[in-house]
């Protein structure tokens, strides 16, 4: 689901979130059309050239002016600075009950990573995880 480190003080974890529930359960629905009962179909149209354009052949473009694009490839967003993209800066540890359930998008369980090169002190993994098996906080971002 996702890898990344935690991070917090002098402290940062390499860690593997997976998923605690199944997304295959979900119950989903076809648009039919109401003669034949057969799929509705959505075709991708170029209205400027007047022809179908196929799912894997369409850009992503940024509007810079009317009709002017720049054009963004996914090497273009793999560059781009985000530092948390694959971090959790953890500020403090809260009881878990100040945090609204509401506030949870998904469940996940968290595991170890491996290791970035340069890596030698499993101890500071194993107390926090031993830390949080006996604690009544959560941790804030």
């Amino acid at each position: 689901m996702w890898k990344g480190v935690v991070s917090f003080g002098m402290v940062s974890i390499p860690i593997r979130l997976y998923n605690a529930t199944e997304s295959s359960a979900k119950v989903s629905f076809r648009q039919l059309c109401p003669d034949h009962h057969s799929p509705i179909s959505y075709k991708r149209w170029c209205a400027e050239g007047d022809h179908e354009v196929a799912y894997s052949e369409i850009q992503r473009g940024y509007e810079i002016g009317k009709d002017r694009y720049v054009i963004i490839e996914d090497k273009d967003l793999d560059n781009l600075p985000l530092p948390t993209a694959h971090a959790i800066d953890i500020e403090e540890f809260v009881p878990v009950d100040d945090v609204e359930p509401g506030l949870y998008y998904d469940s996940a369980y968290v595991g170890r990573s491996k290791p970035r090169a340069g890596w030698r002190s499993p101890r500071s993994r194993c107390a926090t995880r031993s830390i949080w098996r006996r604690s009544t906080r959560t941790a804030k971002d």
